[in-house]
This record gives structure tokens, sequence and C-alpha cells, in this order.
């Protein structure tokens, strides 16, 4: 019977996606790029921002998406962490070509199946605040219509011999860099129509946060002074809605402290959340 069941979580996990992660109550969702061989990060970022306290105190919540992939191990580890029902598998090999597609199988059902207002995008290597994009995006305009992020403008196309195949425009139109972004979720249907009658090229910023976005009319609002990266962090005191480069797993629950303890600030309703947070955890703030 052992070896029957091991056989059956080997099976690869070819589609899945989460049955009760979207209810009526949730406002943002979280959407992190990730690889099936990434369990010990996800594990990381369970117990960081998407910890029971913080699902308590925000209505957000995590999902976790990527391709779907043949190894017997990562399989057998989807196959329970499904369970959590945090994670959207698309019928797509997961692989760096194929990001923008499974973006887009992301996207379409997120828009299809979540009533929420806005989705914050990110990769397992990136830090979100919470708190801090909690009040950002609680200060955003109904009128609000297009992506905040680190913007590029002008960047000129450098010649690729091993993208000769695919049609990549001179000089790109203004596009993201990195995979951080916000952006409300009513616009994802736009941006999964517009992929329909866009040629693909396999750069994700450039063509889902550029290409698409320019055919689509969706804006950028330059947040680049809101973002640092691990390695910056002796060069600001300020709050930073995105942390970049947390490629060792022990810093999601450090930066999650470090936000909720160090960049308190006056407003009442991220100071109550933090508060509550913190009791969850049962740490006392300092006065």
């Amino acid at each position: 019977m052992g070896i029957i069941l091991h056989g059956l979580l080997d099976r690869p996990l070819e589609q899945h996606h989460p049955s009760q992660l979207c209810g009526s109550s949730v406002q943002v969702i979280v959407a992190i790029r990730t690889a099936p061989s990434h369990y010990s990060t996800r594990r990381a970022i369970r117990k960081s921002i998407g910890n029971e306290a913080t699902r308590t105190a925000l209505p957000w919540r995590i999902l976790f998406y990527m391709g779907s992939t043949q190894d017997p191990k990562s399989s057998r580890v989807l196959r329970k962490e499904i369970k959590k029902d945090d994670i959207a598998v698309a019928p797509i090999p997961d692989s760096s070509p194929n990001a923008i597609r499974i973006f887009l199988e992301m996207a379409a059902w997120l828009h299809q199946h979540c009533s929420a207002q806005y989705v914050v995008h990110i990769n397992d290597t990136t830090f979100p605040d919470l708190l801090g994009l909690h009040m950002y995006i609680a200060n955003l305009s109904e009128e609000d219509n297009g992506f905040h992020c680190s913007v590029q403008h002008s960047v000129r196309e450098q010649s690729d011999p091993a993208q000769k195949q695919f049609f990549l425009p001179h000089v790109f139109p203004a596009y993201c860099e990195g995979d951080a972004f916000v952006l409300k979720t009513k616009f994802l249907e736009i941006l999964v129509n517009a992929a329909e009658n866009s040629p693909q090229f396999p750069l994700f910023g450039q063509y889902v946060t550029g290409q698409l976005a320019k055919v689509s009319n969706l804006g950028h609002k330059n947040i680049a002074d809101a973002m640092a990266g691990v390695t910056d962090t002796g060069k600001w005191t300020e709050r930073k809605l995105f942390i970049t480069r947390m490629v060792k797993i022990s810093l999601w629950k450090l930066y999650w402290m470090k936000m909720l303890v160090c960049y308190q600030d006056n407003e009442n309703i991220t100071s109550e959340l933090t508060e509550r947070i913190m009791n969850k955890f049962q740490i006392k703030l300092l006065n």
C-alpha cells in the first residue's frame, strides 16, 4: 500500500488551482512567481509574510504560481503543498522561456476567480513589505490605471543571436525592471487579451509590463525609490516596499520582523495592524 501511495505522489502535477483562496473579503493577492523545486523558500515565506497572524490582520492572500514539472521529488512535495490551498500550477513546463505563458495563465485564472482589487506581483527572491504596501494601496485613487514599479524608459534592445527569431523593438516601451509591481486585478484581463495579438519575445518585463502595457494603454508609476536590494540595507533608513535579491532563506523572517519593529509610522491603520500581528507573535513593541 505504501509503495502504491508513494507512486501516486510522484506522479507529475500537470495543473492545479486553489479552491478557496479568493473569498469576498480578500482585497489583495500577492502573486509570487516560484519554481516547483523551491519548496524551502515557499516554506520560509509561509512562516514570515504568509503566517496565520498576517492572514488574520490583513485581507490579503498569497498565491505561489509556477509551471508543471516531471521531477518525482518536486511532484511529491507539491502534492503535499497543494493542501495549503495557495499554489497554482500552469499546464506548461516550468522554465524561464515559458515565464510569460505561465504568467498569462495565472493572470487569466486570477481575473476569473478572484474579486480582489489589486495584485502585488513578485518572484520568490523579492520581499514585499505588506504593511507598507497596504498603506500605499489604500492611498491610491480610483483613477489609478497602470503599473507601480521601478520604471525603465527608452531602453534600447541589445542584439542577442539567441533571440533573432523574435521581433524586438529597437527601443522598448516603458517597462518595469524586475518582477515586482502593483496593478489593479481588473487589468489582468486586458493584458491577457492583448497578448493574443502581440507576438511574444522572451523578456518578461519588457513584454508583459512594456509591450502589453503599451497596447493596453496602461501607464506606469515609478516607485524605484521605494525599492532596495539586500546588499543596500546599510544605505537607507526609510521604509521600503520591496527588498530584492533575497537569496538566503533565513532573510525572510528577519526582514519581516525588521519591517514590523523598526519601521513603525504615524498611520493609525498600519500601527494597529502591526500591533495585532505582533500580538499574534506574542512579541511586545517597544515605545
